[in-house]
């Protein structure tokens, strides 16, 4: 196997989106999945994504933040991680900051996330 590691992370993480597709009676196994990768992989941006999505389904968008500004650091142009950045932002009425994000994901991201980031700075102009 020549990269172990990389397998079992992908796994994990293909695990943590069935849960997340089976609806929010599953967002404390996802929390409980993430924490327990982040403290063996503190930096894997896969699990902070996944663990910030537990406190966005709860509309907890500062809780959110937390590991969604980490994972920015690691991966300063990862579409996905910008977009939710932006969208917290959007959840806490900071017009600023979610036109900033959803700018970088216009940037970064495959033509689905620049269209739907395109959608969101529309609407947050309009304001």
């Amino acid at each position: 196997m020549p990269d172990p590691k990389k397998m079992m992370l992908s796994s994990v993480q293909d695990y943590v989106n069935q849960l997340y597709h089976a609806g929010d009676r599953q967002t404390p196994n996802m929390r409980t999945i993430a924490e327990t990768v982040l403290k063996y992989y503190p930096d894997h941006v896969e699990s902070l994504s996944d663990l910030a999505i537990t406190y966005l389904i709860k509309q907890d968008y500062t809780k959110a933040l937390e590991p969604l500004l980490k994972a920015e650091k690691i991966a300063p142009t990862d579409a996905v991680v910008l977009n939710n950045i932006g969208y917290c932002y959007y959840g806490k009425g900071d017009t600023t900051n979610a036109i900033k994000y959803y700018e970088l994901t216009e940037k970064y991201g495959n033509d689905d996330e620049k269209a739907h980031a395109k959608q969101k700075l529309d609407e947050l102009r309009k304001k």
